[in-house]
């Protein structure tokens, strides 16, 4: 039996099957986790095959089907298209379509969207199963790790939490116990730069409360902060570092290391998966600055290349896109962000690790880059002192007829001359760079000269790391297919970028699975 699929997670999944050839499609409807169960692992039967859109809520319960050994083929959700071109698949095949009624706070008019989605892929599979890919180990291998990661992160973030919240509770009872002495003494001084070693060990009595009352002299003599005592006198400074060998300490204690060790052998675990995947042999390892976790997190979070339809359709899922003013894609109050926000954050790991990275030629990239991005806001705000007749050269004489339309017109020494020349100009207005954005910021004693250069690398960085950002999201789609045996173009993105200079590399090709095709015959529509 062939089933087709539009699944929720959290609310109603719909499976549409042919009890006949020819005749209208018979609708199940899955509403809750135990229906859900009881058709993956009583319905379903060795010789089934589910059809399913690629990505997104359907990957978990393709894992579950093809753990029981069930084939399955998946499409790309571009193939399907909108909810329209849905409902014009589907009614072209003279299929009803029984509107749905409201169920578990979910609107009839989503539920039955995602009904018609399921008939979709299940007129899709008669008329066109060319558009379909069968799932073989090597998709089961990612979606593992899929789960895995997801696994260790949540966990990432509960300890993150965890640390936060004891951080939290030593600044206030801290905070409390000054307030406790200095109403007990009036005479007690709140130093700027020394405290009362009485408060701290209040706070400190706060935090190991996890620790048993019988151990806890020992944890601190283990620490070496044992010989604290009462009336001595802590420099301010060394307050943080105290208590964050505490928080540490506290994180590897018998309490919480079953914790750890259960991250630790989900990452262990990952690490082995990814070894066997080719896809991470040819595409990420040889990636500099992409180590397994970020790769792993890549990975989980794409799963498959082929559910994107361009390189475009990638970065904008990455959250590397831009909006139609213009603007770079960003979370701004009261709008739903639609992109993966753990992959947005991997490609931006891996640039902070390319920065470190000298010999990286991805780094000699992103230098390129930062020195066409200082040239452009040096340009454009020369223009405006000159508009404003402040007598000023921020260019410097080297770039004196030089016409620079793309960062393919710089050189690898034109980034180390325009800082110079920047520096020279905060000089002469008396700004510098303050790395702490806390800090004070004193006035400059050239102000015309001084709003001209202010925050010139910073912002002229930030924009070369996103550009990067969006260059090796490319590099991956590119190299992902080649991978997988992908070699023609897809089809051309929207977006016109500057630099498009990818080298030409190697096509490679992994082995391909040993499936056995069970794609019907292609029939006249659709």
């Amino acid at each position: 039996m062939d089933y087709a699929i539009a699944h929720a997670f959290l609310g109603v999944t719909f499976v549409v099957h042919m009890p006949t050839k020819g005749t209208q499609p018979k609708v199940i409807s899955l509403k809750d986790d135990a229906g859900k169960e009881e058709f993956v692992l009583k319905t379903l039967q060795r010789g089934d095959l589910v059809l399913i859109e690629n990505g997104g809520a359907g990957d978990k319960l393709v894992e579950l089907v093809l753990a029981r050994g069930i084939e399955v083929h998946r499409i790309p959700t571009f193939e399907l298209g909108n909810k329209d071109r849905c409902q014009d698949t589907v009614t072209a095949q003279d299929w009803k379509i029984k509107e749905e009624k409201s169920t578990g706070g979910e609107t009839g008019d989503k539920l039955t969207s995602r009904k018609v989605r399921a008939m979709a892929v299940m007129a899709a599979w008669q008329q066109r199963p060319e558009l379909f890919t069968q799932s073989t180990t090597t998709d089961q291998t990612m979606l593992q790790i899929k789960h895995l990661f997801r696994a260790y992160r949540m966990s990432q973030k509960v300890l993150l939490a965890t640390y936060l919240r004891l951080v939290s509770t030593f600044k206030d009872r801290y905070l409390l116990e000054l307030a406790r002495l200095k109403a007990d003494d009036e005479d007690f001084v709140v130093d700027k730069a020394r405290v009362d070693a009485h408060a701290v060990m209040q706070a400190m009595n706060a935090m190991l409360v996890v620790i048993p009352e019988d151990e806890r002299e020992q944890f601190m003599a283990k620490l070496g902060l044992d010989k604290i005592k009462e009336r001595d006198v802590i420099p301010r400074k060394q307050i943080d570092s105290m208590f964050r060998t505490i928080i540490d300490a506290l994180m590897e204690s018998d309490v919480i290391s079953p914790f750890m060790v259960n991250m630790k052998d989900t990452l262990d675990e990952i690490k082995k998966l990814l070894k066997t995947l080719p896809v991470y042999k040819l595409v990420f390892e040889p990636l500099q600055g992409c180590g397994p976790l970020i790769a792993a997190r890549m990975i989980s979070t794409i799963v498959d290349i082929r559910r994107f339809e361009n390189d475009a359709k990638l970065k904008a899922y990455a959250g590397y896109h831009h909006f139609e003013d213009g603007s770079r894609a960003r979370r701004r109050a009261g709008q739903v962000s639609n992109w993966q926000t753990e992959l947005k954050q991997a490609v931006y790991l891996w640039t902070q690790q390319t920065i470190k990275l000298k010999s990286s030629p991805w780094r000699a990239k992103l230098d390129l880059r930062r020195a066409f991005e200082l040239y452009k806001i040096l340009r454009v705000r020369q223009v405006e002192a000159d508009k404003m007749g402040i007598e000023v050269k921020l260019l410097p004489d080297a770039f004196d007829g030089r016409e620079i339309s793309s960062v393919l017109h710089m050189t690898p020494a034109d980034l180390g001359i325009l800082d110079t020349h920047v520096e020279i100009l905060r000089k002469s207005a008396g700004v510098q760079y303050i790395a702490d954005s806390s800090a004070p910021k004193e006035a400059a004693t050239n102000p015309e000269i001084g709003k001209f250069v202010r925050g010139i690398k910073g912002n002229a960085l930030d924009k070369a790391v996103r550009w990067l950002g969006q260059q090796v999201l490319k590099h991956i789609f590119k190299e992902w297919r080649k991978a997988i045996g992908i070699h023609n173009l897809p089809r051309i993105s929207p977006e016109t970028e500057e630099n498009d200079d990818a080298s030409s590399v190697e096509v490679r090709t992994l082995p391909k699975a040993d499936v056995t095709d069970r794609r019907p015959q292609p029939a006249a529509g659709l």
